[in-house]
């Protein structure tokens, strides 16, 4: 992330751009300085209240002694100046004074304190790249590579992993290719089964009939019919075409695709389905995975959440954030 980046994130961070304009009033040729937070009470519209009606007496209370007295509400603490409290509180009223009297002592008022929210968004944009630059953990260029050639080489051993992955997969299971004869896309997802069939010669595919059908080009003696889509609904397949994974090993079938599928997103499915039930190779799902290297999953977060004692010790937290992204470095 660059300076830049930093400085606005910083000061949206601080929620300081949500004052609201109001409508704007002409100054006035007797108009004086006012202060540094001045609101024009004559701005206010006079609100005229009709005679109030005397009021029948009442009898005096009678207080019964030890009777609990309401408690007062402690006063609350005003923020530190020029805290970022300060700046959410007090830049908005400065803004509105600016444009409903928009004098040379409000608008410079105004323009002071954004520079001092600014400013400190700055600063915070500095130690920021200092801390980056300085901690393995948080930098992105550690975590993928971001330069050009660098990426580009470590993309590459993404895509020679995801198809090694194909390949071991091939050899554990095969392709159910459900579709129907009417389909408006079987067609296009039958031409990139054959693909699939032509880039991975082990890959076993089955095509499924749901209507009792072949298609344009398919050899019928490798079609089996499903007539009805009985068993394609015992799977859970709800529309055709439909890619299935058929697991020989452990004798199960895994959806991989309903409606049309590219070839890169078919073998991607293929990859996940992989990764998700520990069928492949830890090292090159390592590969595959490179993309989301050093980033906290939900679960790795449900147990930082845990694992924090004290909420109020920030070197407790980073220590254990530490540690959590190391594990997945």
């Amino acid at each position: 992330m660059n300076k830049q980046s930093l400085i606005l994130t910083a000061v949206f961070a601080l929620g300081l751009f949500q004052a609201a304009f109001g409508d704007t009033v002409k100054q006035s040729g007797n108009d004086k300085p006012r202060g540094f937070l001045f609101y024009d009470d004559k701005q206010l519209p006079v609100i005229k209240t009709q005679p109030k009606k005397k009021q029948p007496e009442m009898q005096p209370e009678i207080k019964v002694s030890g009777s609990p007295q309401p408690a007062q509400q402690p006063a609350q603490p005003q923020p530190e100046l020029f805290s970022v409290a300060w700046l959410q509180q007090n830049l908005p009223v400065l803004m509105e004074n600016a444009i409903n009297n928009p004098t040379v002592e409000n608008v410079r008022a105004y323009k002071y304190a954004e520079k001092m929210m600014m400013d400190m968004a700055v600063n915070f944009a500095n130690i920021s790249e200092q801390v980056v630059a300085n901690d393995p953990m948080l930098d992105q260029t550690v975590r993928f590579p971001v330069s050009a050639m660098a990426r580009q080489t470590a993309l590459w051993q993404v895509d020679r992993a995801k198809e090694e992955i194909v390949r071991e997969m091939a050899k554990q299971g095969g392709i159910w290719f459900f579709f129907d004869s009417h389909c408006r896309f079987c067609d296009s997802q039958y031409k990139v089964v054959k693909l699939l069939e032509e880039k991975y010669p082990t890959m076993v595919v089955h095509y499924i009939s749901t209507d009792g059908k072949t298609m344009a080009g398919m050899e019928k003696r490798r079609v089996r019919f499903d007539m009805g889509a009985k068993k394609a609904r015992e799977i859970g397949i709800k529309l055709t075409p439909a890619l299935v994974f058929a697991h020989t090993q452990s004798n199960t079938a895994m959806i991989i695709a309903h409606g049309a599928s590219s070839m890169s997103e078919v073998e991607q499915k293929i990859v996940t389905v992989a990764i998700d039930r520990n069928l492949i190779n830890p090292e090159l799902v390592n590969i595959a995975d490179l993309e989301k290297r050093g980033i906290l999953t939900p679960d790795d977060i449900q147990r930082i959440k845990q694992e924090v004692q004290n909420p109020d010790d920030p070197n407790e937290i980073v220590r254990i954030i530490n540690q959590a992204i190391h594990k997945r470095m």
